[in-house]
């Protein structure tokens, strides 16, 4: 979620090239960026509705913890990192986000949710297990493709690629990043 927020925040401030930020209905209001972010962050938990324990399945309303149960139904069906870590899964939010007609397609909620989606799948690229790229095909596509150079999730490598990248993103977005 830090690099999709950082990333986000920081082509927002600072367009990189032709890549900006789609914005909220189009707004470059600073509270605008808020709604923006929250939505982006909401995306980039999105992937892990696969895990029992992930972050949307431990939320609570009214105390319940209403997404529990699809979470176990499709780690049980797929397991972690199955179908929703595939550009497939991600084209399917796309398209409902963008919707013509659907009430959330006009502020820009499907490209706001893909940021983050996008970026997690990215992310998780990077770890030793890789992610399921073109799932339902096999192959597991990680990020360098020598598994030995990539990390496992939780140790001091992943907290030092992830503090880079988002020191990167605030030099983007002070204009620091040379051009």
């Amino acid at each position: 979620m830090t690099i999709g927020l950082a990333t986000y925040a920081s082509v927002w401030i600072h367009p990189v090239g032709p890549l900006a930020a789609p914005l909220l209905k189009g707004s470059p209001a600073p509270a605008a960026l808020l709604v923006a972010l929250t939505v982006v962050a909401l995306g980039a938990l999105l992937p892990d509705i696969d895990h029992v324990h992930g972050a949307l399945a431990e939320e609570r309303v009214a105390g319940v913890r209403v997404l529990k149960p699809l979470a176990w139904g499709l780690g049980s069906l797929f397991g972690h990192r199955g179908p929703t870590h595939s550009l497939l899964a991600l084209a399917a939010l796309l398209l409902l986000g963008q919707w013509p007609g659907l009430p959330w397609a006009a502020g820009n909620f499907g490209w706001l949710l893909g940021w983050g989606f996008a970026l997690h799948l990215a992310a998780d690229a990077l770890t030793k297990s890789g992610i399921p790229l073109f799932w339902p095909l096999r192959p597991r596509v990680g990020f360098p493709p020598v598994r030995q150079l990539r990390f496992t999730t939780g140790t001091w490598r992943e907290g030092l690629i992830v503090g880079a990248l988002t020191l990167a993103c605030l030099a983007n977005a002070l204009g620091r990043l040379p051009r």
